[in-house]
């Protein structure tokens, strides 16, 4: 009989198994990456297209065509491609990425022949019918004049404007003109040749995998069909930081002031960037953070406020998020800074440290939990050009990490002279 009184024994987690992924190639040479662990007998088949906001010419292109993929095809209407989703128990999840899209099915595997075809459709013949995108794009323009007008929309894109320079695809603001471009659906077909084909495409297939599935897939998308033999033009894009980079936006009737800190770091093959990622958690990265250990339950100006490590190629920025009483942000961001200074100035404790420690790879543990979960992580390292052994790596610096090295990366990078500042409020 279980004895409620007594605690669960604790045990350290020494190390994580990963599920390494098997990789081979359709006829077309594009990667197909298997991960085969599932005890239910589902399916998972996320393609990735080289197609996110960093390769779009003109705002909005590269979410919208992604979005509406599924609103008509040569030969399926949008109700009728629903209607057979449904009926086989299937789901499309879409998304855009910064440099990347995905189109993920789910399905049961026993549909997956009848699913297959209806998928293929969705990805290599949508065929933009002017009345759903005119439909879409007005649900869309409507959804963005509401949130425009919100402190937090507002202080994160004044951030990005700031931080990549308003030309950047990162940095450039969305414009209400922008729904109303005469050209709108050329651009979506335009981008979808472009971007949506074999040699911008990688394969992950997650799940309970039949022996079929490759056969299929071949069948399916490993004809030259999908091949469209078109040099992508490399798009010139430079970082352009403003000077000034403190910025207040009034905002008359809110009762809440957005704070948006932050400030360029570096890549994730840097020597210093996983000391940063423990570091970056002790500072405002969990709930248990110092900021939120001060700003919330100490000084009670804020309900969250957290930091965030965000991971681009070749860079990454730190980012600090919250929203607090409009006339607490200057109280806030103080306080942030002196946050930064005990880091600087005082070492972790050893107590501290352990449970950073604990938390980080209990959290590690979870995202690994299963074949989709798996399949998650792997992608992310994948659009990195990263391996395992990252993670390995990572685990190791996590048991090894000292309080001393802490406090030295605390002293060369959290120092608040060079950190932009955004107020909306």
């Amino acid at each position: 009989m279980l004895n409620r009184k007594k605690a669960p024994i604790f045990k350290k987690i020494e190390r994580i198994n990963f599920l390494n992924p098997q990789k081979i190639l359709l006829k077309n040479k594009i990667p197909l990456y298997f991960i085969d662990a599932n005890s239910e007998d589902l399916i998972c088949i996320d393609f990735i297209f080289e197609g996110g906001i960093f390769h779009q010419k003109k705002s909005l292109v590269a979410s919208f065509t992604n979005l509406l993929v599924y609103e008509g095809t040569k030969n399926f209407s949008s109700s009728e491609i629903s209607k057979k989703m449904d009926f086989f128990g299937s789901y499309l999840k879409k998304s855009v990425g910064k440099y990347s899209s995905s189109l993920v099915l789910y399905s049961l595997n026993k549909h997956i022949e009848k699913i297959l075809p209806i998928f293929e459709e969705i990805i290599k013949y949508p065929s933009f019918p002017e009345k759903e995108v005119k439909n879409f794009i007005e649900r869309a323009k409507q959804s963005f004049n509401i949130s425009k007008e919100k402190i937090e929309t507002i202080a994160d894109i004044k951030f990005k404007e700031v931080l990549f320079g308003k030309k950047h695809p990162f940095g450039k603001k969305v414009e209400i003109s922008d729904f109303s471009r005469v050209n709108f659906i050329q651009e979506l077909k335009e981008f979808h040749k472009k971007f949506y084909n074999a040699e911008n495409c990688k394969i992950i297939v997650s799940g309970k995998i039949k022996k079929n599935l490759f056969d299929l897939l071949n069948k399916h998308f490993g004809g030259l069909d999908f091949v469209k033999n078109i040099k992508n033009s490399k798009i010139e894009t430079i970082i352009n930081t403003e000077k000034e980079k403190n910025h207040f936006i009034l905002k008359e009737n809110s009762l809440q002031s957005s704070l948006r800190l932050g400030k360029f770091l570096f890549n994730k093959s840097h020597k210093d960037f996983q000391g940063m990622e423990i570091l970056n958690k002790v500072f405002g990265s969990y709930f248990g953070s110092r900021l939120m250990s001060n700003i919330r339950e100490d000084k009670a100006y804020t309900y969250g406020i957290y930091s965030y490590l965000a991971v681009l190629k070749g860079t990454s920025y730190l980012l600090i998020s919250s929203e607090v009483g409009k006339d607490l942000a200057k109280k806030s961001i103080n306080e942030v800074y002196f946050e930064m200074k005990k880091l600087r100035n005082e070492l972790i404790s050893e107590e501290e440290l352990e449970l950073v420690r604990n938390y980080y790879l209990g959290e590690m543990l979870r995202s690994f939990d299963g074949a989709f979960a798996n399949a998650s992580v792997f992608k992310n390292l994948l659009e990195y050009n990263l391996d395992y052994s990252y993670f390995e790596n990572f685990i190791k610096k996590l048991q090894t990490i000292r309080p001393k090295e802490l406090n030295i990366l605390a002293n060369k990078y959290l120092l608040e002279d060079n950190f932009i500042e955004i107020v909306v409020g």
